[in-house]
């Protein structure tokens, strides 16, 4: 991470110093995240890590199974658009989700619908094999 073998000028203090900066500087990171946490939203931190998760993973895990379960070609050009309109679309879906499903509402499933909404739209913007 730090690279010391690119590094050969600094001394083992130096090298020292700058772990020890670095420890500290991501300790003081980590603990302002959780205060924004804290303030922000009283539930639990774990929660939102799981459901911030379902939306940056979701086009991930629909990208990784189109790529397994089909011998599609996607349209590079495209994908980045599909990758960000399925977390946008899922969010939709999971704020109005009570309203559109008479009661029912995704929570951590929000990864499911948004891996369902990037495959599709990958299988959208796709091209049949070429067999050569």
């Amino acid at each position: 991470f730090l690279d010391f073998e690119k590094r050969p000028e600094l001394t083992e203090a130096q090298k020292k110093k700058m772990r020890m900066i670095t420890h500290v500087a991501f300790s003081v990171i980590l603990f302002l995240i959780i205060i924004i946490f804290n303030a922000l939203n009283k539930e639990s931190i774990l929660k939102n890590l799981f459901i911030m998760s379902g939306y940056t993973y979701g086009p991930l895990l629909g990208l990784y199974s189109f790529g397994i379960l089909t011998k599609r070609r996607i349209r590079d050009e495209w994908s980045i658009v599909v990758c960000i309109l399925a977390p946008v679309i899922s969010y939709f879906i999971n704020t109005n989700s009570e309203h559109l499903f008479d009661g029912f509402q995704f929570g951590y499933l929000n990864i499911a619908l948004n891996g369902l909404l990037a495959f599709i739209g990958i299988w959208m913007i796709s091209l049949k094999p070429k067999y050569d």
